[in-house]
């Protein structure tokens, strides 16, 4: 599994509640609409918006 996130942070806390959960998953910094940059198939992706974590707006 391959999470990605333009955030930092997204990612960091994507990382601890993945090893909380006993879970292994690989996690990069990249643009989930710009999937085919990262040089890999998949699939299936999922994406969702929110809000960034640390940002009241």
């Amino acid at each position: 599994m391959l999470g990605v996130d333009v955030a930092d942070a997204a990612l960091d806390i994507a990382r601890r509640k993945a090893s909380e959960r006993g879970l292994e998953a690989e996690f990069q910094a990249a643009d989930a609409l710009r999937l085919e940059r990262l040089g890999q198939r998949f699939d299936t992706a999922h994406l969702r918006r929110g809000r960034a974590p640390g940002r009241t707006r």
